[in-house]
């Protein structure tokens, strides 16, 4: 459920509360924000199906769905307008949202530390 939450609804509503803050208009926000859903399905269900490696790979394996799915889906809407290098800028934005969005759906308290394991491996023998 928190991954959820974070990846369709919190990650999609800042993208849109940013892009405001630069370009002030509703129709901007409303645009970013399905923009961004579109982009937040592929990656949550990515980070879904990861849920069981450690943070330190499903981050990276979420930052590059991300920008793989806004690269191609802003190549498709924006592919007869502008140039390839103008796709740079979204693909990255869309990486960068979607790691943030990993890192905070990331389960912390399900994986024991590595210094508790060993402390109590060496202690029973």
């Amino acid at each position: 459920m928190k991954r959820a939450l974070v990846f369709l609804v919190l990650g999609p509503a800042v993208v849109a509360f940013i892009g405001c803050a630069f370009l002030p208009s509703g129709v901007v926000a409303v645009v970013l924000f399905l923009f961004t859903l579109a982009v937040s399905v592929f990656a949550a269900s990515v980070d879904g199906v990861a849920r069981d490696l450690p943070i330190s790979v499903k981050a990276p394996l979420a930052a590059i769905v991300g920008a793989t799915a806004a690269g191609v889906l802003g190549g498709a809407l924006l592919g007869l307008i502008a140039a390839p290098p103008a796709v740079t800028p979204i693909a990255l934005g869309g990486a960068l949202c979607m790691c943030v969005c990993s890192l905070l759906s990331h389960d912390y308290g399900r994986y024991p530390s590595i210094r508790g394991t060993s402390s109590s491996a060496s202690a029973g023998s």
